[in-house]
């Protein structure tokens, strides 16, 4: 699936599907104190930090608006998750464990070692930022062994990871891994 504002020519002469989407009503072209409108991003912003910084500030202002402050321990995850998502719902839905950010950062200060359950948030970790801190991250989802070893044992590539993640050169005892898959949550060696 592929998608265009303006396609070229040569998007559409290949697609087997064509479809376009037209506004024709819209809640938030009724303009007034809190329409969208009035907190685009306009050019001013350059460089990634800014917009992203931008992004932050209008996700809190939204959870305020909406009456989904949440409690400073959990804020910047919960405002980080909607940021990635663009889904507000995880302001309601997010269950954390009494202490689990602190000890969250604790861990990292002390060079965790971070295994993800996806590419995705492999790639959203800073490296620089995790290696300062004698820390590195690792996903194993695309490993061929994880794929055959799911497959044998049915069970999905997600468990199979993690637990492939375990069994890594090196292993790092203690470890803690956490993963977006309903199927493994957490696990610790």
């Amino acid at each position: 699936m592929l998608t265009a504002h303006q396609p070229p020519q040569w998007m559409l002469d290949e697609a087997d599907y064509i479809t376009e989407m037209k506004c024709h009503r819209h809640p938030y072209q009724k303009g007034g104190p809190g329409a969208k409108g009035d907190r685009i991003l306009t050019p001013q912003h350059h460089l990634p930090a800014d917009i992203e910084r931008t992004s932050l500030k209008m996700i809190a202002a939204e959870l305020a608006e909406l009456g989904l402050t949440p409690p400073p321990e959990t804020e910047a995850v919960v405002r980080r998750v909607i940021h990635t998502t663009a889904d507000f719902d995880y302001a309601k839905n997010l269950r954390f464990t009494p202490g689990a950010v602190q000890k969250a950062v604790e861990a990292l200060h002390k060079g965790a070692f971070i295994v993800t359950d996806t590419n995705m948030a492999l790639a959203g970790i800073t490296k620089p930022g995790l290696a300062k801190l004698g820390g590195q991250a690792a996903c194993y989802m695309a490993d061929p062994e994880v794929a055959a070893r799911a497959k044998a044992e049915g069970t999905t590539r997600a468990v199979a990871a993690m637990q492939s993640s375990r069994r890594a050169p090196g292993g790092h005892p203690g470890r803690r891994q956490c993963t977006h898959s309903p199927a493994h949550h957490c696990g610790a060696d």
